[in-house]
């Protein structure tokens, strides 16, 4: 009996184990090799979360996009479309944003993790340039 149940045990924690390592160190997730969800500009982005938050917040949150703007505002980390499309870049990626330079019209891909209401900012990250 005492043996079943030590067997019973050093299964159960082996699967036990099992779950936990796949549940916590599984990949990254790679939104460059996704397919895009939804394709547009940064004006009707921001249109949309501006009319209604919570459809916005519902239909885009966790999505990778496509999304077309105006470069406004490069800084050492992040960039800046249309003055409302706040983009933290994969590494390496934010050297293409510069080269194209502000005021220039830029594609992005990124995937969307929030709206800030406070600064009427929507923010994406692991963003790269398409074009």
């Amino acid at each position: 009996m005492k043996k079943k149940l030590l067997i019973l045990l050093v299964v159960g924690a082996f699967v036990g184990g099992s779950v936990y390592m796949y549940t916590f160190y599984k990949p990254h997730r790679n939104v460059q090799k996704e397919k895009s969800a939804f394709t547009l500009s940064s004006a009707n982005l921001i249109g949309e979360f501006t009319a209604d938050m919570q459809a916005a917040t519902d239909k885009y949150i966790d999505q990778v996009v496509e999304i077309e703007g105006v470069v406004t505002d490069v800084n050492a980390t992040n960039a800046m479309l249309d003055g409302a499309v706040y983009c933290s870049f994969l590494e390496g990626e934010l050297g293409k944003v510069v080269e194209v330079g502000q005021g220039k019209t830029i594609t992005l891909k990124g995937r969307i993790i929030g709206f800030d209401d406070l600064f009427g900012e929507v923010r994406l990250d692991q963003c790269a340039v398409i074009q």
